[in-house]
């Protein structure tokens, strides 16, 4: 279980629609929506699996000329650590006006092992490549994913937020978290209350689906995730509140503690 698994919570295992899996490509949102801008903020969450405290995050977002800026540090805490030790950070450049990812670097230190991930976006497609340390008996090669509309996460919670998100609409991406290639579907189920950072929040309610994209470019069921939601705040800020999803190893969640922004 990857600590990206637990942000992005993107899952799925959902019904083939036959005219999107013949021609998914077609079916994407290519154009940014008209919501305002985010603002900088420094975010902090917690993660669990089932009811136990499993990962906390910090993730600050900034703007510069042209260019939005994502800085991610995760840990497992508690118990979970001392089963599963993990440490991360991520750093996701973005341009500010196209809202598409530009670079992806993120380190990943395990036990016994650490990863350098460097995923570059172009408008040729992706270009990833993972080093590990210490180094595997064979060297680490380029993997590419050619494909021009390609988001990250930064990107893809962002283009996601600037829609209307009216009652009932799907938003359809596909999503390049670090490693492979996924087709999201975003789905506005309703407008609801829900409890994060101490208060009770407006929330717009989303249903998230994920399909694997295959080297071939067809689709399959996500192996490990079944079902996701996630709330964003319904006010001019659009903050992921909390997501909550069931993946093969059970139930997951992640929430908002604490939002400061910059003045």
């Amino acid at each position: 279980m990857k600590w990206r698994s637990l942000l992005l919570v993107l899952g799925a295992c959902m019904k083939v629609v036959p005219a999107l899996a013949a021609d998914w490509r077609d079916a994407l949102d290519l154009k940014p929506g008209k919501f305002p801008a985010q603002r900088a903020v420094a975010a902090r969450y917690e993660f669990g699996w089932s009811g136990v405290k499993a990962a906390e995050a910090e993730a600050k977002f900034s703007r510069t000329k042209g260019h939005c800026r994502l800085e991610l540090d995760a840990k497992t805490v508690g118990v979970a650590r001392g089963l599963w030790r993990m440490d991360t950070h991520a750093v996701s450049t973005m341009n500010a006006r196209t809202l598409r990812p530009v670079r992806l670097n993120q380190s990943e230190k395990y036990s016994k092992k650490s990863f350098l991930t460097t995923v570059d976006f172009s408008g040729e497609g992706v270009k990833r490549l993972k080093v590990p340390t210490p180094p595997d008996r064979n060297p680490p090669k380029l993997k590419e994913f050619k494909f021009s509309h390609v988001h990250d996460l930064q990107s893809a919670l962002l283009f996601i937020r600037s829609q209307r998100l009216a009652q009932a609409e799907t938003i359809r991406l596909c999503v390049y978290p670090s490693t492979g290639a996924y087709l999201a579907e975003i789905h506005v189920l309703a407008r609801e209350k829900v409890k994060a950072a101490g208060r009770e929040w407006d929330a717009i309610k989303c249903d998230i689906k994920l399909r694997e994209v295959m080297r071939d470019f067809t689709v399959a069921p996500h192996r490990k995730f079944k079902k996701a939601a996630a709330w964003l705040s319904d006010d001019k800020d659009r903050l992921l509140l909390r997501v909550e999803a069931e993946v093969f190893v059970g139930s997951i969640w992640a929430e908002l503690k604490s939002a400061d922004f910059a003045k």
